[in-house]
């Protein structure tokens, strides 16, 4: 997915009036984009300890999303980023990154 598109998608998360949701799946994208960037600066070693947790925040920032999407369709809300988004656990992660970069230049 295009940086272009993840931003057209979050903008429809952010304008969601689903508050908790929303705020739960925002804060689980951040958590999780940032052990992906911690990863890629760790030892193996590291890797090997911090595994079971890393899986741990990937499947409730799983669960996070699709809440989300859950929340916003029962709110009459546009839920189509859900299926753009796809249910592939590394396409769910990439997104999850792109919003937490987009988060970080949005806050400037």
């Amino acid at each position: 997915m295009t940086q272009v598109r993840a931003a057209e998608l979050l903008t429809s998360i952010l304008s969601s009036s689903c508050t908790e949701a929303r705020a739960a799946y925002l804060r689980l994208a951040v958590d999780y984009a940032h052990i992906r960037a911690e990863w890629a600066l760790s030892a193996r070693d590291v890797r090997a300890a911090r595994n079971d947790g890393r899986t741990k925040v990937h499947n409730a920032l799983i669960e996070a999303t699709d809440a989300l999407a859950r929340a916003m369709g029962k709110a009459g809300e546009d839920d189509s980023w859900r299926a753009e988004v796809g249910h592939d656990r590394r396409d769910i992660g990439d997104f999850a990154c792109q919003v937490h970069c987009l988060l970080g230049i949005m806050s400037r």
